[in-house]
């Protein structure tokens, strides 16, 4: 089997982890798996990957928008990638992400790839320029598959493609880890440094209650276009003391071992890696109830707690109460590590192979 995944870059994302867990799998089967990225050969990988697997890094650029600039990098990627289609010919084409699913099914008109494309987030509230999501509806007729990432997420888009996209949730895995001494408690938070992770609000929600429980500490893992503005936040409410950001965590899911508590402040997701990382990492968790995913990882109250969207208020107390409360926390953690082990990776794994093999119509060996 000759498996091709195409996706914008091999940096720290959901979509990333998922590609090396499936990928990686794949690839110790014995099947031939290519992954194609637009990000430059140099740039840092943000997970491992099977040494069988080839990586064709491209370091074409995006950016630039519908400027004549954005415009030729776009078409610079189609016909780059449809180059590499023509000299593969993969038995299946799994393409990640709007953009990419767009500027994957451009480039195989034609060809007689199989293109399967999966979305990752919230299509009604992830931004850019509109053309990119009619251009999307107009080309998703011709991918021979489509994965969504939860049965919510797929009522968002019209009948004719709900009706053929699969939900496959996201596979969580945390490698071995130890906890790590340290003073005080550490509130946790992961993610890309962008208005998504809504880490502004988590800074507001901090500094609202860091007087009440002086012994705790925020940290916020990540890199983003947003950092001057969050490390603009936490001067301003004179917290550079007790709030953090150290950037990409060492080796993916090292943040966990120095954590006592875990919050997700989203505006919005597509699934939220991170909060069912955590929970499996046996943390307590805490999470804006955003469209979409927390409310299909966490059953309130039982294996983590819900907040209303974009509500600091309700998150600051939530979480002074969660830093109160030891006992709390402890049966939380014992909750949420059992709980979590439903997206176990083989499981998940199961459910890509059927894909494939409902695709090409051969059976997995």
């Amino acid at each position: 089997m000759r498996i091709m995944f195409v996706v914008a870059g091999l940096g720290v994302g959901g979509a990333e982890r998922v590609i090396s867990l499936i990928s990686s799998a794949w690839a110790e089967r014995g099947w031939e798996v290519t992954i194609v990225a637009f990000d430059a050969p140099e740039d840092r990988l943000g997970f491992a990957f099977d040494p069988r697997i080839r990586l064709v890094r491209l370091g074409i650029a995006s950016g630039g928008g519908l400027s004549v600039r954005g415009i030729g990098e776009t078409a610079r990627r189609i016909v780059a990638l449809r180059r590499i289609l023509r000299a593969n010919r993969a038995d299946i084409v799994l393409s990640f992400l709007t953009k990419i699913n767009v500027i994957t099914l451009l480039a195989a008109i034609g060809l007689p790839d199989r293109v399967v494309i999966s979305e990752r987030n919230n299509p009604h509230a992830q931004g850019g320029h509109p053309l990119w999501a009619k251009l999307w509806l107009k080309l998703a007729r011709r991918a021979k598959g489509i994965v969504l990432q939860t049965e919510t997420i797929r009522l968002l888009y019209p009948a004719a493609i709900a009706a053929r996209a699969k939900v496959i949730p996201n596979p969580v895995e945390v490698p071995a880890f130890e906890r790590k001494p340290h003073a005080g408690k550490v509130l946790v938070g992961a993610g890309r440094l962008e208005t998504q992770k809504g880490f502004d609000l988590l800074i507001a929600a901090f500094a609202a209650i860091a007087g009440r429980h002086e012994d705790w500490r925020l940290v916020i893992w990540g890199e983003g276009s947003k950092r001057s503005e969050l490390e603009s936040l936490v001067q301003q409410h004179r917290l550079g003391t007790r709030i953090a950001l150290p950037g990409n965590s060492p080796a993916p899911l090292s943040w966990v071992e120095d954590a006592d508590l875990f919050v997700m402040s989203s505006r919005y997701e597509g699934f939220g890696n991170v909060l069912a990382e955590a929970m499996l990492a046996g943390l307590p968790v805490v999470s804006f109830d955003c469209n979409f995913g927390p409310r299909d990882i966490v059953e309130d109250g039982v294996d983590g707690v819900l907040v209303e969207r974009e509500n600091t208020r309700a998150l600051a107390e939530t979480l002074s109460r969660l830093m109160g409360d030891p006992a709390q926390r402890a049966r939380l953690t014992r909750n949420a590590a059992q709980s979590a082990r439903r997206f176990n990776p083989a499981d998940i794994i199961a459910m890509w192979d059927d894909l494939v093999t409902e695709i090409t119509g051969e059976r997995r060996e």
